[in-house]
């Protein structure tokens, strides 16, 4: 057995892929060529695609099906599953947070539960863990120790089929509804370096690209996993290509530095669980409409839903908003911050829009003034829409956004808690409780227990959710003749 650096569980790593030593050039070669070429290898298109370490091709076969987010039933109940990157809450509480206060799904409810080290094997006792939330929906985040840190061979890939479709059987068996699979994200192309004993790094057969190598790997799972998601009838999540191609814009525009998927290799920070969020959210469906605002210097301005204008006057309007633009923090630089991957990350354009929108402005030029903030546009561009969250650093629902998106935050760190303390690592482990199951009192004691965590939960998530306020905003358009 072994466990990642920041693992608890761990796996089996199978077969050695040590090489004889006469073929160790032509290996080193073959893999230098691989890493020139790394977009061959992870074709996503539909074609065959070459798999790094094995003679083997994978080919997708059809079309996973969509997961919506307005096919979800009210009052569905989503758990978020996966390993120690689930278990940071980075990503995780992103999703959470913008259904609820941005998409405006407080009918939902939520539970994450990641664990250190798992593979899908090991996840394979964490649906037995999580099955009393009653969960109509789950999310399947494994993937990267499920490649073993290693060049990819058959053994792995192996694994990696046989365990994700008994996790759909599982899931299914539970009555889940709608089984999104995710693929495995991507590793640090500067400082992913093997989690291995120094004398098991040869697997790598000399080459010191260990990124690109252990991309490629990840690659390959990734669109085995689209292939048995298109097989088996469950949407799927492509979070490798967007982890890569983020990583790559961001290098070149911030330097190579800058690490999106975690200083330790392969553990993102604040901005590389926004980059998984967004492709989440994508998945869902999510259209990015937060709302429309029309200031019309000739008649009346009007609000979509969420926003009720509560007094207008000519160029300017007072708000009162019950959907939120998703805030972000303030550092514009740090990976620690989910600002910092904004330039090279569309999450505004595509999932963040709070549009004004002005007509008969008399002027060519205006100024807005938004939450203590103001900035001049030309007429044509008001006319035609702005987005408020693009253009204003600074927004009058940052505080209370950021307020909730810790206690969002926390209530997933007390989610995992509890199921790991109450549930898998203690009054349900089969290796302690064997002798008690037989026992129907027990049983029935058990059930009582696992009920009362879930409605303490449910009572807890209820009064986060409505302690969102609603948020009091002007909005005021002033001629620059």
């Amino acid at each position: 057995m072994m466990t990642d650096r920041a693992g608890k569980r761990g796996f089996d790593n199978g077969q050695r892929d040590l090489k004889p030593a006469t073929f160790t050039r032509l290996l080193v070669a073959l893999l230098s060529l691989a890493c020139l070429f790394p977009c061959s290898l992870l074709a996503g298109d539909g074609n065959k695609a070459e798999v790094l370490g094995t003679d083997k091709q994978v080919t997708p076969l059809g079309t996973p099906p969509p997961a919506t987010l307005s096919s979800l039933p009210q009052g569905g109940r989503i758990a978020i599953l996966g390993d120690s990157i689930t278990y940071g809450h980075l990503y995780s509480r992103v999703i959470e947070a913008y259904l609820v206060a941005c998409a405006g799904r407080k009918d939902l409810s939520f539970y994450t539960y990641g664990w250190s080290g798992a593979t899908l094997n090991t996840g394979l006792g964490m649906i037995s863990d999580i099955s009393c939330f009653k969960p109509t929906v789950v999310t399947l985040a494994y993937g990267m120790n499920d490649g073993g840190y290693r060049p990819i061979n058959d053994y792995y890939r192996t694994k990696y089929d046989e365990n994700l479709r008994q996790s759909v059987k599982s899931l299914r068996n539970l009555g889940v509804q709608t089984i999104i699979v995710a693929s495995p994200g991507a590793v640090d192309t500067k400082y992913f370096v093997p989690p291995h004993p120094k004398e098991e790094i040869p697997t790598y057969l000399g080459s010191t690209d260990y990124g690109t190598i252990y991309n490629s790997t990840l690659g390959t799972l990734a669109e085995l996993g689209r292939s048995i998601a298109a097989e088996v009838r469950c949407p799927f999540v492509d979070l490798h290509t967007p982890m890569m191609e983020t990583m790559k814009k961001a290098k070149a525009a911030l330097g190579d530095d800058y690490d999106v998927c975690g200083r330790d290799g392969y553990h993102p920070r604040a901005n590389g669980g926004l980059v998984m969020a967004y492709a989440f959210l994508k998945a869902l469906g999510c259209d990015g409409k937060i709302g429309e605002i029309t200031i019309d210097f000739d008649g009346k301005s009007e609000a979509t839903e969420g926003h009720v204008i509560s007094q207008s006057t000519p160029g300017k309007v007072e708000i009162a908003s019950s959907r939120y633009p998703f805030c972000f923090d303030p550092d514009p630089k740090l990976p620690t911050s989910t600002r910092s991957i904004l330039e090279v990350l569309p999450f505004n354009q595509d999932l963040n829009r709070l549009i004004l929108r002005v007509k008969h402005l008399t002027t060519q030029r205006a100024k807005v003034i938004w939450g203590g903030e103001e900035k001049e546009f030309d007429r044509t561009k008001l006319e035609e829409g702005i987005n408020l969250v693009e253009e204003f650093p600074k927004t009058p629902f940052d505080a209370e956004f950021l307020r909730f998106l810790s206690a969002i935050a926390a209530k997933q760190e007390t989610e995992n808690g509890t199921i790991q303390k109450y549930v898998s690592g203690c009054l349900l482990n089969p290796a302690d409780c064997k002798k008690l199951e037989k026992d129907a009192e027990v049983n029935q004691s058990l059930a009582q227990f696992k009920t009362s965590l879930m409605n303490y939960h449910d009572r807890t998530e209820r009064e986060i959710y409505g302690a969102l306020p609603i948020i009091k905003h002007a909005i005021e358009v002033q001629p620059i003749r």
